[in-house]
């Protein structure tokens, strides 16, 4: 995948559409280290530019076929941040954008050069003048872990977005990207981690009573009765007296069933966020084929923020039902001056003509 100092738009744009498109697939992409079919012209200009330093070491090579195929290398191992095995897969538009910048006349002596042995010397020169490093390398590695762990912590973001971000994070700080099932197994990993690090800081303070109570929720008692989770998490919605009563009930059941201590305030906002959309979205059926740490804390974190949300709901149908007395009161005093208005009129009518006598 592609990098560089100034690219951020450009690989946020592939990002993107790379999630898009391996939607419901499993596994690392097929892309992954591969030339896409078109490489735009930004991308060109972007990854296969050749500054004064790199003409200087390219302009060491006597032949055109040298030159163009170290050049293309260079380009490439910026571009897709490892070399590739067969070079003949390099889009033949990156040959002619190459060859054109180093003025060389005719492309095809490209072709020479994939069949040779000089390209990986020039892997290794390229390695060694532009500082890259293999993924192998324990400083790398140690430096991927740290970030990776902690951006896995924070952001709470899927398998395939996070893998896409670590690929970026490698070309940046010049890693040589490894295997694809290697890195996607290493990100995977770190993911479940993290999420398993988050379950349990809510989950662990729960006692066994918060516990059984979180699951009841997902449990319908009656043959046509629903679980009581749908009921909590659709709540009342009738601005009436009525209404007032039930989301006074719904805090109540709520109160009961958010636990004293979550560990939702040591948890990153997103993951916060993760749990509740899970807690919203999912139907019963979902949310009991999760696994019991992951459904509880799925449950505890609906309850306690939901109860906080109860209170203001409370609030808002009170004020509602004070507005609607106070405006069906306003409307009896306003009928009752209107039906009284003739004989108050009368009355002045009466009191005027007796003072003008």
């Amino acid at each position: 995948m592609p990098s560089g100092s100034d690219g951020r738009a450009c690989r946020d744009r592939r990002v993107c559409a790379r999630a898009e498109a391996r939607r419901g697939r499993r596994g690392p992409p097929e892309d992954y280290g591969r030339f896409p079919a078109v490489v735009s012209d930004d991308d060109l200009a972007e990854f296969f530019f050749l500054d004064d330093q790199d003409r200087r070491l390219i302009a060491q090579r006597r032949r055109d076929s040298n030159r163009l195929g170290f050049a293309i290398q260079l380009g490439t191992v910026r571009y897709l941040g490892r070399f590739v095995e067969d070079l003949s897969e390099v889009p033949p538009a990156v040959v002619r954008y190459v060859a054109a910048k180093l003025e060389i006349g005719d492309p095809r002596v490209f072709d020479e050069y994939v069949g040779g042995e000089t390209r990986w010397d020039h892997q290794e020169e390229i390695r060694r003048r532009y500082n890259l490093r293999e993924f192998s390398d324990l400083a790398a590695q140690a430096e991927l872990s740290a970030w990776l762990q902690a951006r896995a912590w924070i952001g709470a973001e899927s398998h395939r977005v996070l893998f896409d971000r670590t690929i970026d994070r490698l070309i940046s700080s010049k890693v040589l990207l490894p295997g694809a099932s290697v890195l996607w197994r290493l990100v995977g990993t770190v993911r479940e981690r993290a999420n398993e690090r988050g379950w349990l800081l809510v989950v662990d303070r729960l006692s066994d009573v918060e516990r059984a109570g979180l699951l009841d929720l997902l449990v319908a008692r009656g043959e046509n009765a629903e679980p009581p989770f749908d009921r909590l998490r659709r709540g009342p919605v009738k601005p009436t007296a009525e209404g007032v009563v039930d989301a006074l009930l719904r805090l109540r059941e709520l109160q009961v069933l958010a636990p004293r201590l979550t560990g939702l305030e040591d948890l990153p906002f997103a993951r916060v966020r993760m749990l509740m959309i899970d807690a919203r979205t999912r139907r019963i059926s979902d949310l009991q084929d999760l696994r019991e740490l992951r459904r509880l804390a799925t449950l505890a974190a609906f309850a306690t923020i939901a109860e906080q949300a109860a209170r203001d709901e409370v609030l808002d149908h009170f004020l509602t039902v004070l507005d609607d007395i106070e405006a069906r009161a306003e409307a009896r005093l306003k009928a009752k001056r209107l039906k009284s208005a003739p004989a108050i009129d009368t009355a002045g009518l009466t009191l005027a003509d007796a003072r003008r006598r």
